[in-house]
């Protein structure tokens, strides 16, 4: 995890602080119950006097946060059962990219033409895996993996409009690199499927599927889902519905 002060930028290590300043980011703004804190630091076996630690660490945090320079912008309130994370004059890449995420599933309804900048520009907000280097508790890791989720979900919807744009050309070579990335993502497989077969280029098509299902069965003994082998059928048939498929 990154801050940046103005003048430079401040990487987080992993420790128990850090474990706390995860969560009271996640949930700025909002109220974090010591209860809620003490689970995160110590999920299985806290000790004697536990929220008396915990209150050292904030105390320990609220120093490093000085220390990098954001103190007179970024305090941790204590209050009734908990802290609030308040922020001011502060941005959160997490919550412009999760406004610029929403934005552009919802304009897929109503303003198809406006989903590749706003995606795009949601994407460029990531720099390397959530929380990247940090030690985590189980919300740490939940809020990572719904911001995974939410990565995957938005790279399908921008390949989603391109196709539904005729832009297949233009997704193949993205493509390639999502199905190594994210391999078990079946929708990337799909995708890439019928963009190949759109470009002309239906025995790529054809491999593109083969390589799925062979590493699928090599390393989790499954084979691909009813949908991706509908999906091959229609593209050995020629099958129509390949070009309303977006």
């Amino acid at each position: 995890m990154v801050i940046g002060t103005g003048r430079r930028e401040v990487v987080v290590r992993s420790s128990l602080r850090a474990r706390v300043l995860v969560v009271l980011v996640v949930n700025a703004g909002d109220l974090v119950s010591r209860e809620c804190l003490v689970d995160e630091v110590w999920p299985s076996d806290p000790p004697a006097g536990a929220v008396g630690s915990l209150h050292a660490h904030v105390s320990r945090l609220r120093g490093d946060l000085a220390r990098w320079g954001v103190g007179d912008r970024i305090d941790i309130a204590a209050e009734q059962g908990g802290y609030r994370l308040r922020m001011t004059g502060v941005g959160l890449d997490v919550e412009d990219y999760e406004g610029l995420a929403a934005t552009a599933h919802r304009r897929r309804r109503t303003a198809a033409g406006e989903v590749p900048e706003l995606a795009r520009a949601a994407l460029r907000l990531w720099r390397g895996e959530p929380f990247e280097g940090l030690e985590l508790g189980l919300r740490g890791h939940l809020a990572r993996a719904r911001l995974q989720e939410s990565r995957m979900a938005l790279f399908e919807a921008l390949v989603d409009t391109a196709l539904t744009s005729g832009r297949h050309q233009d997704v193949v070579a993205e493509l390639r690199e999502l199905t190594m990335v994210f391999p078990f993502r079946e929708k990337f497989h799909e995708q890439l499927m019928v963009a190949l077969y759109r470009c002309g280029r239906q025995v790529e098509a054809v491999q593109a599927f083969h390589g799925h299902r062979e590493r699928i069965s090599r390393e989790l003994g499954l084979e691909p889902s009813p949908a991706l082998r509908r999906r091959m059928t229609e593209i050995l048939r020629h099958d129509p519905a390949l070009w309303q498929a977006g």
